[in-house]
């Protein structure tokens, strides 16, 4: 399947009057960083769509909880298996999130695995 590739900011990304386009594992890693950029609720055509940041906010910051909420966050997409590693960072506001997903088998790519950055402002 190809998509429409997006900036670091969410921009349509248009190289020579074109739009830029991506697929694969490039297009799930995309939209696994739309999902947690996403708050849980705030997309209005579906609410349960998106990142649980209730466990991020606040000075009792409990990392075991946040996990939970981010793998469930990134198995919103039907194409992750499971996630395989997921590192978090918080230095002030701004969490850094990796992440590596193994993808779901299909009759044309067997054992994908896809990894991202994603930087929250939390």
């Amino acid at each position: 399947m190809k998509s429409i590739l997006l900036t670091s900011d969410g921009d349509i990304s248009i190289s020579s009057g074109l739009f830029s386009l991506i697929n694969l594992e490039e297009e799930v890693r995309q939209s696994i960083q739309s999902l947690l950029k996403i708050r849980l609720g705030e997309f209005y055509l579906d609410e349960h769509v998106g990142l649980d940041r209730s466990n991020l906010l606040g000075k009792e910051f409990n990392a075991d909880e946040a996990r939970d909420n981010l793998i469930e966050c990134i198995s919103q997409d039907d194409r992750v298996e499971v996630v395989n590693d997921l590192r978090i960072q918080v230095q002030g506001r701004l969490m850094s999130i990796t992440f590596e997903a193994k993808l779901v088998s299909t009759e044309y790519e067997i054992d994908s695995t896809v990894t991202g950055e994603v930087q929250l402002n939390v």
